[in-house]
C-alpha cells in the first residue's frame, strides 16, 4: 500500500461526550483502483476509486459507529483500540506523512491546501447534514499535492 494522504476529524459533541480528533491515513491499494481510509482510533475503513470519496465514506461510517454505542461501550472499545499494537503500522504512517509534510510548511497542524478549503467545507456542511452531527472542523492533506 502507498499513503496518499492523511486526515482528521475533529467532533463537536461536548454536550454528549468529549473525544480528541480522529486521525484518518489514505492508501492506493497495491494492484486494485481502490484507495482505501483508516480512522486509526476507531479502527473503521472505507474503500472507494478515489480519495475524497473514500474520504467521505470513511468520515460518515465513523460517525455511524460511533453513534452506534453507548458511551459507555464506545469508549471501552476505544480503549481496547488503544492499547493495542494492532494500529501500530497506521500511526508510523501517520507520522511519517505528518514529518514530511512539515519539513515544507504543509503539515495537516497549520495549514490546509488552499485548493481544497471549498470542497472540504462543502463536504464538512454536507456530513454534519448526512449525519446529523455537528462537524466542528475537517482536514484533508493529500501528500500528492504537497510537492
Amino acid at each position: 500500500m502507498t499513503v496518499l494522504g492523511i486526515g482528521k476529524i475533529m467532533l463537536d459533541n461536548y454536550d454528549v461526550w468529549n473525544y480528541p480528533h480522529l486521525h484518518v491515513v489514505l492508501y492506493k491499494e497495491d494492484h486494485t483502483d481502490l484507495v482505501s481510509a483508516f480512522c486509526i482510533e476507531a479502527g473503521v475503513d472505507a474503500y472507494a476509486r478515489d480519495d475524497t470519496s473514500a474520504f467521505k465514506s470513511l468520515v460518515s461510517d465513523t460517525i455511524g459507529f460511533l453513534k452506534s454505542m453507548d458511551k459507555e461501550a464506545l469508549f471501552d472499545h476505544l480503549e481496547f483500540i488503544a492499547e493495542s499494537t494492532a494500529n501500530d503500522h497506521f500511526w508510523r504512517d501517520y507520522r511519517i506523512a505528518e514529518t514530511s509534510l512539515a519539513k515544507i510548511g504543509n503539515d495537516i497542524g497549520t495549514k490546509t491546501l488552499e485548493s481544497l478549503k471549498s470542497e472540504i467545507e462543502n463536504l464538512r456542511r454536507e456530513l454534519s447534514k448526512e449525519t446529523n452531527s455537528n462537524i466542528a472542523e475537517l482536514t484533508f492533506n493529500p501528500i500528492a499535492y504537497a510537492a
